[in-house]
């Protein structure tokens, strides 16, 4: 498989509008395929940390890593992990 025909996996962040008191922002979760660009979850301010499912391969089926209330910078290092096994599993995530 070349480069450029590889299938598509890559998860991004896309601030929300924030509510009128709120101070720390939320997050969609965006899952880009060669199938287009979908919401696949929303990550939250909960108390301690973010909330959210971040979406990884399993053997070429999607599945949903929830790792509890994490920080921002742990939740990038998950995403990061995430498109690390994608690009093991041959997928491009650029």
């Amino acid at each position: 498989m070349t480069k450029t025909n590889r299938p598509l996996f890559k998860i991004s962040l896309r601030p929300k509008r924030m509510m009128m008191l709120q101070t720390i922002p939320d997050y969609h979760v965006i899952l880009t395929t060669d199938d287009g660009e979908r919401n696949t979850g929303d990550c939250y301010y909960n108390m301690t940390g973010y909330r959210v499912g971040v979406p990884y391969l399993d053997g070429g089926r999607e599945r949903f890593l929830d790792p509890g209330e994490i920080s921002m910078a742990k939740l990038k290092r998950e995403i990061a992990n995430s498109h690390r096994e994608a690009r093991a599993q041959g997928y491009r995530t650029t």
